[in-house]
């Protein structure tokens, strides 16, 4: 999967601002001409403006950050614990994966506050209330590894290496195991709205998804 690619799914902005700028502890001579504390853009000497409460260079100052730019392609890689405690979760997890996608792909659509007003019935379909949430994704790649990363240095994962999966190396889990689904041999599964690059049906990439996933 590409790094360069627009990553969507809960995205945090801090904005950091600093305080202002810094005053000169000692007055110039001539009183409160240019010179003076406080007065930004402070000359000593003659000399050039100093940075001091300008908001630009090292004097600090709010950074200008474009508008926020939606992206329309995804990666998304799960992380499971293959355990033998948590195949329960790794069940519900499976179960939940269909709706996941559809959620990409063909978003709710809402009004001003946020509520839920309908679920359309296609990604291209209007919303007859509100708008929609956000963009439908058009372009996905879904990966997985697992926790299993061998006995280092033990030799459990030689014993019982037969009886499950005890060292897939953080790898993908096509390129370490048989069976498992991945688009032309990536070690990912890729949705693709035009089907260029891609499965093109949500449905199909979901089940195939929740399989891998239960084979954790």
């Amino acid at each position: 999967m590409s790094s360069s690619r627009g990553v969507v799914a809960a995205l945090l902005l801090g904005l950091l601002q600093a305080c202002g700028g810094s005053h000169s502890d000692g007055a110039a001579s001539g009183g409160s001409g240019p010179g003076s504390p406080g007065s930004g853009g402070a000359q000593a000497g003659g000399g050039a403006p100093s940075d001091a409460g300008t908001g630009n260079g090292s004097g600090g100052g709010a950074h200008v950050i474009g508008p926020q730019m939606a992206a329309d392609k995804l990666d998304v890689l799960f992380v499971v614990d293959n355990s033998l405690s948590m195949g329960g979760k790794q069940q519900l997890l499976a179960k939940s994966l269909p709706r996941f996608v559809a959620r990409l792909t063909n978003p709710l659509c809402v009004d001003d506050q946020g509520v839920v007003t309908e679920q359309p019935a296609g990604p291209t379909a209007s919303c007859s209330s509100g708008r929609r949430e956000f963009k439908p994704i058009t372009d996905i790649h879904f990966g997985a590894i697992t926790t299993s990363i061998g006995g280092h240095g033990g030799d459990i994962c030689g014993d019982l290496q037969s009886a499950g999966h005890y060292d897939d190396q953080a790898q993908l889990l096509p390129t370490k195991r048989t069976g498992v689904a991945s688009y032309q041999n990536s070690g990912f599964l890729a949705f693709d709205a035009t089907g260029n690059a891609g499965v093109s049906d949500p449905a199909a990439l979901a089940s195939d998804l929740s399989h891998d996933h239960r084979r954790g």
